[in-house]
């Protein structure tokens, strides 16, 4: 009886290793799986991370150019205004000038007989 009782229990052992050791490989089989799903996914996010990176990086390299062409025509801009300004100043200078000149041309000199001529 105890032979049978041993063969029994041997039995059933056996089994017990067998449905472990499937249970073993059909784990380490999904694990390999989910392993090589998670590498692809965290390839897929780097490759991903890396474009919206650049395109990012390239995104605030325009809008610096472009912030600094906008300061070029502004500074551009001031340099006509104040260019212009003195322009302005130097022409009415100029307008007056010539205003007062015929004036002072046409007056006849407090001597007598001295007529100063136009031009």
């Amino acid at each position: 009886m105890l032979q049978t009782e041993k063969l029994a229990v041997d039995m059933k052992l056996k089994e017990t290793e067998d449905d472990l050791s499937r249970q073993l490989s059909y784990t380490q089989q999904t694990l390999s799986e989910k392993t090589k799903e998670l590498e692809k996914l965290r390839s897929e996010w780097t490759n991903q991370t890396s474009s919206l990176s650049s395109r990012h990086s390239e995104e605030l390299q325009l809008e610096r150019e472009k912030i600094l062409e906008d300061k070029q025509i502004d500074n551009f801009i001031e340099v006509l205004i104040a260019q212009s300004k003195r322009l302005l100043k130097i022409q009415r200078a100029d307008f007056f000038s010539l205003k007062l000149v015929p004036h002072l041309n046409t007056r006849r000199c407090t001597r007598p007989g001295v007529i100063v001529s136009k031009k």
